[in-house]
């Protein structure tokens, strides 16, 4: 059935948590399938990394480096959680260990990997603004 299908379910939750954008409400609700998925199949990585993206979404970075980390336990080189946990420490001000973690990135990251590329350029560009936007006061 449909709700015993966890990739049904992931996807309907990062569809509505596309649109949902900042009302509360829907973000819990898709939060609520994507952990529904996570319980369903423990072993796909995309899981809990779509709820880290969510609870990021939600205004909760702390929480959402916490569930990166758990999806990577599942795949330990699963990129975009890698990404997202970048991102986490960067909003968390963890500034020198994103740093570090963007920097390893980049020497593994798989040449011709277009879109790797093009988070890997965001995340270091939004580190740059977070370690200088006081360069200017």
């Amino acid at each position: 059935t449909e709700s015993q299908n966890h990739s049904l379910l992931c996807k309907v939750s990062m569809l509505v948590a596309r649109i949902a954008g900042k009302q509360t409400a829907l973000l819990r609700a898709s939060m609520k399938l994507a952990n529904r998925a996570i319980v369903l199949d423990s072993t796909n990585p995309a899981y809990p990394a779509e709820l880290a993206f969510q609870e990021r979404l939600s205004g909760n970075p702390k929480s959402a480096l916490d569930t990166y980390s758990r999806s990577l336990q599942a795949d330990e080189s699963y990129v975009p959680a890698l990404h997202g946990r970048i991102r986490c420490k960067i909003e968390l001000g963890m500034l020198k260990e994103a740093d570090e973690e963007l920097e390893f990135m980049g020497e593994v990251t798989e040449e011709g990997d277009v879109g790797a590329a093009i988070d890997l350029g965001m995340l270091k560009a939004l580190l740059a603004w977070r370690l200088h936007k006081d360069d200017k006061k």
